[in-house]
C-alpha cells in the first residue's frame, strides 16, 4: 500500500467512526419501546427498597406440612408398637428358655432390634429438625430412647456368663422400661388420633371456603 492510499484511509476514519457510532445510537433507540398513555396507566411502580430496612430472608423449604408429619407421627407410632412387640416375643423366649441364656438366636434378634430402634430414632431426630412444630414426635421419640435403652440392657444380660436360672439385675430394669413404654403407647395413640380429626375438622373447612 502506497503512501497515497495510507493518507486516503486516515482521512476517512473520522468519518467511519462517526456513521458507525451514528448506526449504534439508531439501534439502541430502536431498542426502547415507546410507551403510549394507555400502557402507562398500567405500568406497575415498584418502589426502592429502603437501605435501613433489614433484609427479609425467604423459607421456601418449611419443612413436613401438618398432614405429612402426621403420616410420620403415625408411622413412628406403628414402628413403636412392632419394637415394642419384638421386644415382649424375645423376652418371653428367654423366660421359656431360662436353662439356655446363652442361646445366640436371642443375641441376634437383640441386635436386629437394637439397630431398628436406632434407625427409627435416626427418622424421629430428622422429622423434629426440618419441622418447625413438631408436636406429638419428640414424645415417640422419647419412648424409642427408652425402649432402646431396655433392648441394650437385655443383651447385656443375654451376653453375660451364667448359670443361674433367675434373671439378672439388668434384665429386672430392662423389664421395667419396656412396661413404662407400653404404658406410654395408648397416650400416644391418643393424641395422635385427636390430631387427626383436628386435621379433618379443618380440610373439610376449607373444602366448604369456610
Amino acid at each position: 500500500m502506497n503512501k497515497l492510499n495510507i493518507r486516503r484511509l486516515s482521512s476517512l476514519l473520522p468519518v467511519i467512526g462517526f456513521m458507525f457510532a451514528f448506526t449504534v445510537a439508531s439501534f439502541a433507540a430502536d431498542a426502547v419501546p415507546a410507551v403510549s398513555a394507555d400502557m402507562a396507566s398500567d405500568t406497575v411502580v415498584v418502589e426502592p427498597v429502603a437501605v435501613n430496612e433489614p433484609v427479609v430472608q425467604q423459607h421456601f423449604f418449611v419443612g413436613l406440612q401438618p398432614q405429612h408429619k402426621l403420616y410420620v407421627q403415625g408411622y413412628l407410632i406403628d414402628a413403636l408398637h412392632f419394637a415394642c412387640n419384638s421386644y415382649g416375643y424375645v423376652a418371653w423366649s428367654m423366660q421359656s428358655a431360662r436353662r439356655n441364656l446363652k442361646e445366640t438366636l436371642f443375641a441376634e434378634h437383640l441386635k436386629q432390634l437394637d439397630y431398628f430402634i436406632t434407625q427409627t430414632i435416626g427418622l424421629a431426630e430428622l422429622s423434629i429438625r426440618i419441622t418447625p412444630d413438631s408436636e406429638g414426635i419428640p414424645e415417640i421419640m422419647e419412648q424409642f430412647v427408652t425402649l432402646g435403652q431396655a433392648v441394650k440392657l437385655m443383651l447385656e444380660e443375654s451376653q453375660a456368663a451364667t448359670e443361674s436360672t433367675e434373671p439378672g439385675a439388668k434384665i429386672i430394669e430392662s423389664g421395667k422400661l419396656h412396661e413404662q413404654v407400653g404404658k406410654a403407647l395408648p397416650v400416644l395413640v391418643e393424641k395422635l388420633q385427636k390430631a387427626l380429626q383436628e386435621q379433618a375438622s379443618a380440610s373439610a373447612q376449607i373444602n366448604r371456603g369456610e
